[in-house]
């Protein structure tokens, strides 16, 4: 038995799999951002003695500042600072541009909203951008070389753990790899035997095996239902001097996942949180803000064009206004351009299909370049719906899918969006089969659960350039 159960897998990780110790995580953007202060300072120094030109020192300091921010939070929403993907060269340097010229915009569409560019050196900002991607690049190459020659020398060690698995390795195999993501190196794996008279004398033998290992952890892996099991081997393993963690398998794990908070002797665990916190729903607001209302100011002639259009077109109101649910399913009146020769808000409301008879002649050349959904930008700013969200249906087809759609009412749970998830990943448009809505909320369901402000921005810039995609109607 213990020929087929002790399972031997020392084995060095190769380059790829090769983890790096937590700390690295941490180090990482806050070199970035020291790195990318300093250059800002120094840029603009250099522009003010080339130029001749004053700079005000604060000034640089604030836009250094606020430019190592946003791209440390960018760079950190796309995962780019988990040690898995620090050594990741070709990765580290592909998206440091692409996130750094991402938090160059977001910089300079304050200063416009703000109005604010005569307060500001635009050579200076150049230069930062110029010699800090140059220096953010510099400092991967550095950081690459450093560590690998750390991790070859022996200076940067895994930890590595035994596992003693109490449901069958076969079944925990995919918990057992996890490890691995969180820097983990597996020196055994042991796997317990069911029956108690067998698991006493196996655990006697595993502990003495365990002592002339030079793992710095024991792992122990089971369900919910092993419990009496679990406490078995825990005191066991009690005479072992070196920690001891638990690996949940199955739904336990999706449980234990969860924020848990002391309450005297007992454990209270957030099985259910708040969509996005408090600071989490500010920043969204702000951008909200920012996007709305910069988006109507250089929209406003186009929207004037469009009005016109209509007005000649066809009799009727230039706006279309229609029921909808919004954050907790709050009733709100959405704004469109009208593109339609029908006013429909009703309990029978008849999606608009490829080559509606209903859709006026504008309205065709509206729908298609998505200009209808602009007055929206004014349901924004009145804090009834968000630039980024799950697109909010008519109260009608609310009324129709929420019974037949598992969790459709999830989609509530923030406000809705101009464009959201499912929209830039193509489901948009008309829903003739039920199963095309299910995707689109089930795109939606994931955008509430992973929600970040990287997110909102990656969203945007999607939805900008699939403007023109003819699949709406």
């Amino acid at each position: 038995m213990a020929a087929r159960t002790f399972v031997d897998v020392n084995r060095p990780a190769t380059a790829a799999e090769h983890r790096l110790p937590a700390f690295v995580e941490l180090a990482a953007p806050a070199l970035d951002g020291v790195v990318t202060i300093v250059v800002g300072l120094l840029s603009g120094m250099i522009y003010s003695r080339l130029s001749g030109l004053g700079v005000d020192i604060t000034m640089l300091f604030g836009v250094a500042a606020m430019q190592a921010v946003i791209f440390t939070m960018i760079m950190r929403g796309w995962g780019l600072y988990e040690t898995r993907h620090i050594l990741s060269l070709e990765r580290q340097l592909r998206s440091a541009i692409a996130a750094w010229f991402l938090a160059i915009a977001t910089i300079l569409s304050f200063v416009f909203l703000l109005k604010a560019g005569h307060d500001f050196s635009r050579g200076s900002i150049v230069m930062l951008a110029l010699c800090g991607l140059g220096a953010v690049l510099g400092h991967r190459l550095a950081w690459r070389a450093a560590l690998s020659r750390a991790v070859g020398a022996g200076l940067l060690r895994r930890r590595s753990a035994s596992v003693l698995s109490l449901v069958p390795l076969t079944a925990a195999t995919r918990q057992i790899r996890s490890l691995r993501y969180a820097g983990i190196d597996v020196a055994r794996r042991f796997e317990i035997p069911a029956d108690a008279e067998n698991r006493a004398e196996f655990l006697r033998e595993a502990v003495n095996r365990l002592r002339e290992d030079d793992a710095d952890e024991v792992v122990l892996v089971g369900g919910a239902d092993q419990v009496g099991e679990i406490a078995e081997v825990l005191s066991h393993l009690r005479m072992l001097p070196i920690p001891v963690r638990f690996l949940p398998d199955g739904p336990l794990s999706s449980l234990v996942r969860q924020p848990v908070k002391g309450l005297g002797g007992y454990a209270l665990v957030d099985l259910k949180r708040e969509p996005l916190a408090p600071m989490e729903r500010a920043a969204k607001r702000v951008l909200d803000i920012a996007v709305a209302a910069s988006a109507l100011l250089m929209a406003a002639p186009l929207l004037c064009i469009a009005m016109a259009a209509i007005k000649l077109d066809t009799p009727g109101p230039v706006l279309f206004k229609q029921n909808r649910r919004g954050f907790n399913g709050r009733t709100f009146r959405i704004l469109k351009l009208r593109t339609m020769s029908c006013m429909e808000d009703g309990t029978g409301i008849v999606q608009a299909r490829r080559h509606d008879p209903r859709v006026t002649r504008v309205g065709q050349w509206l729908r298609r370049t998505s200009i209808d959904e602009l007055p929206q930008l004014w349901n924004v700013l009145r804090g009834e719906m968000s630039v980024v969200g799950p697109r909010p249906h008519a109260v009608a087809h609310d009324n129709l899918y929420d019974p037949i759609i598992e969790n459709y009412a999830f989609r509530q749970h923030v406000k809705p969006g101009l464009t959201g998830w499912a929209q830039v990943n193509g489901h948009r448009g008309e829903t003739p089969e039920v199963a095309m809505m299910a995707a689109r909320v089930e795109h939606d369901i994931w955008y509430v659960n992973n929600w970040s402000f990287v997110l909102d921005l990656r969203i945007l810039f999607l939805t900008a350039t699939r403007l023109l995609a003819k699949t709406a109607y």
